[in-house]
């Protein structure tokens, strides 16, 4: 995790005032110096941040005698692979001498464009291959580095980790991209793939898991996920699958803790990041600092991350927030250049952040999503709703209802008898069923589904007064059936799991959490989200991920000998609900005084029709947070982080 950015040119020489300035503006990133190449046509720099013995050996920008220049910011973890490719001599000594960088230009001289197809790790590349005048960007899977450019067609093509750099230019204008605003605070990168727009006009983004190809006279880009889950048919029975995913997931851990400072990880209690913190200390032998956000109310899970310490030895933190809401989210606004995408209070992560830096840590592990990479498995019981299987689905039911922890959603779930348990999480999944039906206009069928249940289950599988279509707040982050719509080519089932794993919102807290990091100095790692363990999680049977209702199967029996069973087989899921409304309330008056400056700037950034379309969010935010009376401010934490930036532009 270092930086890069330049200015490539496709006609006149670069201005050295340009390259100057970005660099200055990410110095933050150049703790371990700044290393700079100077071509007729091009002006690029790395940005060098130490954290691993692998970065020492990092080179900045690369050029060949052929003209090909290339810079990156890059791990590699096929390095092995990639080094008997292209490499001969001793294995080890080549893993102590050759970079990223050149493993990237060999793999560019060796397949051309379509060397993404082949690489495995967190990068982002720039590559200026003058002989054939073209320029090829790539970006890892999972948008873990940042890659951000400014395209004047005929003229140059400039790039930079961070959207600042870019607006140091002055052909770049400082202004608010309207289309990025409204999908942020209309909650729809929630049910999209990564974008191409920024928060700001004439700048974009270049799309994990893409090949960007520029010329002087257009620009555009590849997808470049070969998800060929064929390779995974040899896998036989349950057992098997359960080794696979194990060894993938110690990979994914192990290839992301060569660090020389300190080690640091989330630690929440939950399945997660409890199973990356085992593997890192005892698998690895590694020792750790741990960090749980001491959150309170209803997403308090002290108990499991007690069972935890008494289990392993961590040096740990309890972090509590040193600063309100608000201060911590217009912070977060500054490091990154937009309103954030969390849905952690961002009081927790500059507090955390600050202490990870006082420890002088040079990596972070979290959890992030694990849950939705390794899958719940809900599509089985639906699978056997569709296909009529009733004796199966009734007694996975009654399994799913012995494990079933709703405590933190349904204060009464722990005084529920065993019926009544059973009876609701059969109307969960019969009214998903329903759902799909009724959404496709076959209202005839989805009322005979409604009789043929009832006869077997001998009740009504859907609340009395239910209604399927019923509206939600057309404010609300989840308003209308989540439809995904992704750019990959993949299956229609698996569009749906990648939908929820790889959707924007997800993935822009992935980037957000890299420059957090480079800000503070350290870097940040997601073994779930690596491409590996991800493909490996999309060819597991649902039947498995959903383990008898236990869910999330793959890890629960990978971690068998490792993690104790309070924690392993928790079945409960905490929400921040409650604390987020404690904070947000806290800080009403001053929230009313911001959104309504906000609302009143607007004209000063949009036309009037675009002015209008984002004034009800406003007034609506205003509404509630004026009403002592009102609840669901967490509804609204977009609007304050929008009103915050667009205050500090």
């Amino acid at each position: 995790m270092s930086g890069i950015c330049g200015i490539i040119y496709f006609e006149k020489q670069p201005q050295p005032h340009d390259l100057l300035s970005m660099v200055l503006s990410m110095k933050h990133r150049a703790k371990d110096g700044v290393f700079e190449k100077t071509t007729e046509n091009a002006a690029v720099a790395y940005l060098k941040l130490n954290v691993s013995d692998l970065s020492k050996i990092q080179t900045g920008p690369l050029e060949t005698t052929e003209g090909i220049l290339v810079v990156a910011d890059a791990r590699l973890d096929n390095r092995d692979t990639l080094l008997k490719t292209f490499f001969e001599g001793d294995l080890q000594k080549l893993r102590d001498s050759v970079s990223n960088t050149a493993l990237i230009l060999a793999a560019y001289e060796f397949w051309g464009e379509d060397l993404l197809f082949h690489l495995i790790g967190d990068f982002a590349f720039v590559i200026w291959d003058k002989s054939r005048q073209k320029i090829i960007c790539g970006r890892d899977h999972v948008a873990a580095r940042p890659l951000y450019y400014h395209y004047l067609e005929g003229e140059y093509f400039a790039f930079a980790s961070e959207v600042k750099a870019l607006l140091t230019l002055p052909n770049v204008q400082i202004r608010p991209s309207f289309e990025k605003i409204h999908e942020y605070v209309s909650w729809k990168a929630h049910r999209q793939p990564y974008q191409p727009t920024s928060f700001y006009e004439g700048i974009s983004a270049v799309q994990p898991a893409h090949v960007l190809r520029v010329e002087a006279e257009k620009c555009d880009s590849r997808q470049c996920w070969d998800l060929d889950l064929k390779r995974f048919e040899n896998l036989r029975g349950d057992q098997e699958y359960f080794d696979v995913f194990r060894a993938t997931f110690f990979e994914a851990v192990r290839c992301r803790i060569d660090s020389y400072g300190l080690l640091a990880a989330h630690l929440s209690g939950g399945l997660d990041s409890s199973s990356i913190c085992t593997v890192v200390n005892l698998v690895f032998g590694q020792p750790l600092l741990t960090q749980y956000f001491d959150i309170g109310g209803n997403a308090d899970e002290k108990e499991f991350v007690d069972e935890m310490l008494a289990n392993h030895d961590y040096h740990h933190q309890n972090i509590l927030p040193t600063i309100d809401w608000n201060e911590a989210s217009r912070n977060l606004s500054n490091i990154l250049g937009h309103p954030n995408y969390f849905l952690v209070l961002p009081s927790y992560i500059v507090t955390s952040s600050e202490a990870l830096a006082a420890c002088q840590c040079t990596l972070l592990l979290t959890g992030h999503d694990g849950d939705s990479v390794v899958g719940y498995g809900h599509d089985y019981p639906l699978s056997l709703l569709e296909t009529h299987q009733k004796k199966e689905f009734v007694e996975l039911m009654r399994e799913y209802a012995l494990v079933a922890d709703f405590g933190s959603q349904i204060k009464e779930w722990n005084e529920w008898s065993f019926l009544q348990k059973y009876r609701f999480l059969v109307k969960i999944y019969f009214k998903q069923h329903i759902k799909k039906k009724w959404y496709k206009k076959h209202y005839g069928l989805a009322i005979l589904e409604i009789l043929r249940w009832s006869f077997t289950l001998k009740f009504v599988p859907l609340d009395v007064n239910a209604r399927i279509l019923k509206k939600k707040n057309s404010f609300s982050p989840n308003s209308g059936p989540k439809e995904i719509n992704t750019s990959y080519g993949f299956s229609e089932v698996e569009n749906q799991l990648v939908g929820d794993i790889l959707h924007e919102a997800m993935l822009q807290s992935i980037e957000e959490f890299e420059q957090i990091g480079a800000w503070y100095g350290y870097e940040v790692v997601h073994p779930f989200y690596d491409k590996r363990l991800i493909e490996l999680c999309l060819a597991i049977p649902n039947r498995l991920k959903f383990d008898r209702g236990y869910r999330r199967g793959p890890l629960r029996h990978a971690m068998e000998d490792f993690l104790p069973d309070k924690v392993r087989l928790r079945t409960s899921k905490v929400t921040m609900n409650e604390s987020v409304e404690n904070q947000l309330n806290a800080v009403r008056t001053e929230v009313v005084e911001l959104l309504i400056k906000a609302q009143k700037g607007l004209p000063s950034f949009f036309d009037e029709a675009q002015s209008q379309t984002l004034t009800p969010y406003f007034e609506k935010a205003i509404q509630v947070f004026s009403n002592p009376e009102c609840t669901g401010l967490a509804r609204f934490v977009r609007e304050v982080n929008l009103a915050q930036w667009l205050l500090s532009i």
